[in-house]
């Protein structure tokens, strides 16, 4: 996954143009998960699925935050309380990198 994410991120997997198509706001994005979310990061590209059963748990996400950075991650637990129920871990990764930013206005990928 990481390998994926990286090459999408720093243009060695798909054109420009193929990136910008799949990061376009939904509902015109291919492959991200704006396509089927009022809550994605735009102008971020980003993918996340879990398998859930009871306390048994694997969450994933892979991502482009700040239109080059790639992000994996994998969770093998059950999520924090403030997150469960929410069926992702996008709300995680987007509180860890509001963290972790430093402030300012968020500006438009190239």
């Amino acid at each position: 996954m990481s390998i994926v994410i990286n090459g999408i991120a720093n243009g060695n997997l798909l054109t420009k143009a193929e990136k910008a198509e799949m990061s376009a706001s939904a509902p015109n994005c291919i492959g991200g998960d704006c396509a089927v979310r009022s809550d994605y990061p735009d102008p971020y590209l980003c993918k996340n699925g879990d398998l859930a059963s009871g306390n048994i748990s694997v969450w994933t996400y892979a991502g482009i935050v700040t239109c080059t950075v790639p992000v994996v991650v994998i969770v093998n637990s059950v999520l924090p309380a403030e997150y469960q129920g929410n069926e992702d871990i996008i709300g995680l990764v987007g509180d860890a990198d509001r963290a972790a930013a430093v402030s300012g206005t968020l500006h438009p990928c190239p």
